[in-house]
């Protein structure tokens, strides 16, 4: 009864995964979309060449396809360490090469196993049985098999636990999204145990490559409710959440899809927010108004008029492969410093233009009498010094007598003043 329900449900399990498969490879963040699609189609792989192998009525063929479906089969462990890997921000654990010795493993349990029985390293013995116009194999496995399986085990529990990990420290959409994706992950994986290991008695039939598809179903599930393959990868706490300034990163739908500390503290800015649309009539959505396609910079104010903070809001566009835009990411820098300053500047120099349209000034060569001292102006008229100055600023006289003049005045040396 397994084998038949097995035979039924693979062509729609493997059309189901073909169409996830194609629908991932065409999101924008290829960087883990690709490692992600990789798995997919190694899990249709196994998921043909695994039909194959039951359906097929002769022991050459049985064995043919069995030997074909290893390398898609060690295959999917490595993908998805890399995707995990690449979707957590940890890409750099197997950049310059190193993501080659993840293969190391799987190519030599696919050579061996290509090149039985030569050498019995996969399988020790092998026996067939039909069941219900199939061809059961049974098989006893070789020591190189368990090499393959614990690296295989080994890699997908390092995948659970960085997606748990970094999953953990982000609530909302991100965690919803991780949660799907858990799931995806977890059940072939789970079932591939149980068939191997036998720990599940009358469980005769390996239903792993028939789970990919709740695989494609959680992926799918996340990318229709959590706009997963849309979104930014998570990890990033080094590079954004300790950044000075606050970040918030919109995508092409202008959707929030990150925000980092400093734009929850400072802009009031939630996890919440994250995968809803900016309001047009909002700080940011006045940024996103002003030309989304070019770098943009725009002065906002935040917080009441008592404790008003000013942010330099600087916007660029994100661009992938081949200059795709992807979105766009906002930096808000603290400017209240250099904005007070500013007002402070343009307030003196306010007062100093106020000023100084009050004052006038004499200056050049003024011809004077070296004996009353009167001045000429530029008409030929002569006036007293007190009058011409006064005309031309803003200086007033009061008169009085000098020591020297009181003394001539006194020995009667000078006329009195009129």
């Amino acid at each position: 009864m397994q084998y038949t329900i097995f035979v039924v449900l693979a062509p729609i399990a493997a059309l189901f995964t073909i169409v996830v498969a194609i629908l991932v490879q065409r999101r924008p963040y290829t960087e883990f979309a690709r490692p992600l699609a990789l798995a997919l189609w190694s899990g249709v792989g196994f998921l043909v060449t695994n039909t194959f192998e039951l359906a097929w009525p002769t022991p050459e063929g049985t064995m043919l396809f069995a030997k074909l479906s290893y390398p898609f089969a060690t295959m999917i462990p490595t993908s998805v360490m890399l995707f995990t890997a690449a979707y957590t921000g940890h890409h750099r654990w197997f950049s310059e090469g190193r993501w080659l010795l993840l293969l190391v493993i799987p190519f030599a349990t696919s050579a061996l196993a290509l090149t039985e029985p030569l050498h019995h390293l996969i399988w020790k013995s092998i026996t067939y049985t039909p069941v219900a116009g199939m061809l059961e194999m049974t098989v006893q496995y070789g020591w190189f098999f368990w090499i393959n399986f614990a690296n295989a085990i080994l890699l997908l529990l390092g995948s659970l636990v960085l997606m748990l990990w970094e999953s953990a420290s982000r609530p909302g959409t991100f965690r919803s999204q991780s949660l799907l994706v858990i799931v995806g992950i977890l059940i072939p994986q789970l079932l591939f145990v149980v068939y191997t290991l036998k720990l599940i008695p009358g469980f005769v039939k390996n239903y792993s490559p028939i789970a990919y598809a709740v695989t494609g179903l959680c992926f799918v599930a996340a990318m229709r409710r959590h706009g997963f393959l849309d979104l930014l990868p998570i990890a990033r706490r080094i590079l954004v959440e300790e950044m000075d300034e606050a970040m918030v990163v919109v995508d092409t739908q202008e959707r929030i899809v990150d925000v980092n500390a400093k734009a929850r503290t400072n802009l009031g800015l939630g996890d919440e927010l994250i995968g809803q649309r900016v309001a047009p009539d909002s700080r940011l959505g006045s940024v996103l108004a002003i030309d989304p396609t070019i770098e943009t910079h725009k002065e906002i104010a935040v917080g009441s008029p008592v404790s008003m903070r000013y942010y330099d809001a600087h916007m660029s566009v994100i661009r992938g492969r081949g200059a795709q835009r992807l979105g766009f990411m906002v930096l808000f820098r603290d400017v209240t410093e250099m904005h007070n300053l500013l007002e402070e500047k343009n307030k003196l120099i306010d007062e100093l233009q106020r000023a100084s349209t009050e004052i006038n000034t004499l200056q050049g060569i003024i011809p004077i009498c070296m004996y009353c001292k009167k001045i000429r102006d530029d008409e030929g008229f002569w006036h007293q010094v007190e009058n011409y100055v006064a005309a031309r600023s803003s200086a007033q006289f009061s008169h009085g007598l000098c020591p020297d003049c009181m003394k001539k005045l006194e020995e009667g040396l000078l006329k009195p003043p009129r």
